[in-house]
């Protein structure tokens, strides 16, 4: 109560009228006063408080109280005071926890330079403390370089002060928080699924971009890569990781590591083939087969030719296929029912899928 009284009296004093209606005015024209702030709580008795309205603040309450609602007019807000943090739980700005993700990014990763440049249309930020309780939205997304050179934790660097040694690297959005605005990146030997990039001071809130990887001996990353949306492709339009003769009847596993990041979904692939026979005519069928796992066979090219009447008959194909990342590397397959027979293939790897989020 911040209400006295106006002229107190004595015992035996006489009260006039003047000083009565004094002491009346005042109890009628200060009922806040009489009342705030509360000394005891305020039993509502299961009523509705209509046109409430929360206490408006410009920044995050520094003092806990369990239980405290407060609106933050900066950010858009409603937070709730747990006596121990203060979290946003609602608003404009934020929500509950939904992970991290974008929404029309544009990737470009240098393997000289040893920069990642990105842009995008919309970021959602998760929460480094409470991921499963915030995230929140930030759609003034300029610009975000990110140099592997740059020791950490710091924004636009690395997240270690350490140089990265060969590996896969994976590069971040990162966020101070919600109605924060302009993010930064950051990269990270660390994958999404391993809690993320160590945080430099201040930064509260991340989002994946892309992966690469990445070789110790130019301190870079290892291809240049371009991007859209959750895919990234080869500069150069394509790695390749065979060229060979492949003999008749035979399969030869091809290994991705290096090439494509761990925690890709898919990956696009080229397999280009060609061959014949060098003894015998007639009837002979030339199959020349892409798979991706050694024990199902699970078939992405398979090519006939008949009636091959001229010995040494050279017959070509060329397939583009998405072969979901199942750490199961692709085998090669070729195969023709001539007696003696030869086949040379070409596997290159033109791009891989990145779990951003993204289409």
């Amino acid at each position: 109560m911040a209400l006295s009284q106006i002229i107190p009296a004595s015992p035996g004093q006489r009260i006039d009228s003047s000083n009565y209606n004094a002491e009346f005015n005042n109890i009628y024209n200060n009922g806040l006063s009489l009342i705030s702030p509360l000394t005891g709580q305020l039993n509502h008795n299961l009523k509705e408080a209509d046109n409430f309205v929360l206490e408006n603040v410009a920044a995050t309450p520094t003092t806990t109280m369990a239980g405290r609602l407060v609106y933050n007019t900066v950010t858009g807000s409603v937070m709730l005071d747990n006596g121990v943090t203060v979290t946003n739980i609602g608003g404009s700005g934020s929500g509950a926890g939904a992970g991290s993700r974008v929404k029309g990014l544009n990737s470009a990763i240098s393997a000289l330079a040893g920069v990642g440049t990105f842009t995008a249309d919309q970021i959602v930020f998760q929460s480094t403390t409470n991921p499963a309780a915030l995230s929140w939205v930030n759609t003034a997304t300029s610009g975000i370089s990110v140099n592997t050179g740059l020791i950490g934790a710091q924004p636009g660097g690395r997240d270690t002060a350490a140089a990265f040694a060969s590996t896969y690297v994976y590069f971040y959005a990162i966020s101070t928080g919600v109605g924060s605005t302009g993010p930064v990146g950051i990269v990270s030997t660390k994958q999404p699924g391993e809690g993320g990039p160590t945080m430099p001071t201040s930064f509260s809130g991340w989002a994946f971009l892309a992966a690469s990887p990445y070789t110790s001996s130019s301190s870079a990353p290892s291809y240049n890569v371009i991007g859209r949306g959750s895919w990234m492709y080869y500069s150069s339009g394509k790695i390749n990781i065979v060229s060979s003769s492949v003999l008749n009847g035979t399969e030869s596993t091809q290994a991705l590591a290096g090439i494509i990041p761990p925690n890709s979904m898919n990956y696009m692939v080229s397999n280009a083939g060609s061959g014949g026979v060098t003894g015998g005519a007639g009837n002979i069928d030339i199959t020349h087969r892409l798979r991706f796992n050694a024990t199902v066979d699970y078939i992405v090219s398979q090519t006939f030719y008949k009636n091959l009447t001229v010995a040494s008959t050279v017959r070509s194909l060329n397939t583009v296929s998405v072969l979901p990342n199942v750490n199961d590397p692709p085998v090669l397959f070729w195969q023709t029912d001539a007696t003696v027979g030869t086949g040379i293939t070409t596997l290159d790897i033109q791009g891989y899928q990145s779990p951003n989020g993204d289409v």
